[in-house]
């Protein structure tokens, strides 16, 4: 009756000021998770997280061993909270065992600790056959790309599953990793899978090297849509004024090609060329073209482009009155207005453009 109570005590919300408390309170905790009762252990073990002191670390990697699957559970989950790395090795140990729901537990513990030895184990994790397990390793690579090594990551580049070598540049571009533009330029750009070959595009925009702009550059006339998405949108992450020309000449002359992410790598980059090209396309016949040219303007963030956004909502009112347009019509005319609107939100603007902006408004 006792433990229980003192158990109580310490899951119950308790001050910061506790989660430290002294060794004499971890002492107190320790014995009941030897107790007979299986439901005593776990509390205690969660319990013993919650006070969060380094005195409990090696009782609860005791009780990694524990028969019962939810005190193994609440023990790998324990550890994590205290922080003590100390527990890296028993957890990846723990990673064989036979229940998923104790090794998604063990992976979302090693994330949390972040030690370099818990990356592989994490990255294996990911060809866990619960999905469950699976997803939890991704989760925990991305937190552990944070805190580890360039070097403890890019291994993972070789590995044979695609969805591994996938994750692994995802976290590779959020470390913004220059080490990993090499590998990822000679190997993954021919990688067999679609998907990862898009992802190494993304990473290496993320990642922002000049080096990777070239390279880029090629892929721009990939009869791949959602490649050529993704190369524009690097460029523009990248920001290097070699990319403007070769998007412009897209962007005015070729058909079908993603106009939408080309104007926004535009206005990334910058520009009085970007500025000028941008500005034309607001007049485009065709409204994917305004749309896009508005988007790119937003990026820009140009105070020049207040007038010409203006002169395109007129544009678009007019056209509304002067034609009895159908729902898809409709559709299209809306999404421009929403873009242009919206290139109006990085722009600094004079006091004299308001009134024009709330006529339009007001119309509608």
């Amino acid at each position: 009756m006792i433990r229980r109570q003192l158990l109580n005590i310490y899951r119950s919300p308790v001050p910061d000021s506790l989660r430290y408390a002294s060794r004499r309170h971890v002492k107190a905790l320790i014995p009941a998770l030897d107790d007979k009762s299986e439901v005593i252990r776990e509390m205690a073990a969660l319990a013993l997280g919650d006070i969060g002191n380094s005195w409990a670390s090696d009782p609860l990697i005791g009780a990694l061993e524990d028969e019962n699957l939810w005190v193994r559970r609440a023990a790998a989950l324990s550890l994590a909270q205290i922080g003590d790395t100390s527990s890296t090795v028993a957890l990846i140990e723990l990673l064989k065992d036979k229940e998923p729901i104790v090794r998604e537990a063990v992976v979302e513990a090693l994330g949390e600790l972040g030690d370099d030895q818990a990356v592989q184990p994490i990255i294996d994790a990911i060809k866990d056959p619960d999905q469950d397990v699976s997803t939890q390793a991704w989760s925990a690579l991305k937190r552990i790309s944070q805190r580890v090594s360039e070097d403890s990551i890019l291994v993972g580049l070789e590995d044979e599953n695609w969805e591994v070598r996938y994750h692994v540049i995802s976290a590779l571009g959020r470390m913004w990793s220059k080490k990993a533009v090499a590998p990822l330029l000679v190997t993954d750009f021919e990688d067999e899978c679609g998907d990862v070959r898009i992802g190494a595009i993304c990473a290496l925009g993320k990642i922002g090297d000049p080096k990777a702009v070239e390279p880029l550059l090629t892929l721009l006339e990939s009869p791949e849509h959602d490649l050529r998405d993704a190369v524009a949108e690097a460029l523009g992450d990248i920001g290097d004024e070699r990319a403007v020309e070769p998007l412009i000449g897209i962007f005015k002359y070729e058909k079908g090609m993603p106009y939408r992410q080309v104007a926004e790598a535009l206005g990334k980059i910058g520009g009085e060329i970007a500025l000028e090209v941008l500005l034309e396309a607001l007049n485009h016949d065709e409204w994917s073209m305004r749309g896009a040219a508005a988007d790119g303007l937003k990026k820009l963030a140009d105070e020049r482009a207040g007038a010409p956004l203006i002169a395109a909502l007129s544009r678009i009112l007019e056209e509304v009155r002067q034609r009895n347009i159908g729902n898809y019509d409709r559709y299209c005319f809306t999404a421009i207005e929403s873009s242009i609107l919206r290139a109006f939100e990085n722009i600094y603007w004079k006091r004299e453009v308001l009134p024009d902006v709330q006529a339009y408004f007001d119309y509608f």
